[in-house]
């Protein structure tokens, strides 16, 4: 099973606050099948984000969680339409949410977790994130995904 496709994309998405992405991070989840367990994986999301914030500039949220919950390994990606707060410093306004499962805690999440810190760190795939218009242009920033 691929790690993104276009139902776990959403655009233009009006959410006010990090309990409402989290919701929303569920339902794309839940909708594909990918979630054994919805409550689970919602609480070791909290509990990561508890643990430290997720946010580490260019208005990115990287929210994650191995968790039991969780049946494949997925990306979610949400581009709001207005930044929110994540914390009381960072606002943002792209959610790359990661959810693998457990068993697949070590190599995985780290795979993951490293694709999407070289990506942010690159001007052209920022600059490619702000033009994309669709859920293929969203999609296609992500085809060497698995590289």
């Amino acid at each position: 099973m691929e790690l993104i496709n276009q139902q776990l994309i959403w655009t233009d998405a009006k959410l006010r606050n990090k309990n409402e992405v989290f919701e929303s991070v569920c339902n794309l989840l839940e909708a594909e099948g990918r979630l054994y367990d919805r409550q689970l994986f919602l609480h070791d999301l909290y509990q990561r984000e508890e643990a430290g914030p997720t946010a580490p500039g260019y208005s990115f949220a990287l929210p994650h969680a191995k968790s039991k919950g969780v049946k494949h390994a997925s990306l979610v990606l949400i581009h709001l339409r207005e930044e929110l707060a994540w914390t009381e410093t960072e606002k943002v306004q792209y959610i790359f949410a990661i959810a693998v499962p457990e068993k697949e805690a070590g190599d995985r999440h780290l795979q993951i977790l490293s694709m999407l810190a070289r990506k942010m760190m690159r001007e052209d795939f920022r600059q490619a994130l702000e033009a994309a218009q669709t859920k293929e242009d969203y999609l296609q920033l992500f085809t060497d995904i698995d590289e």
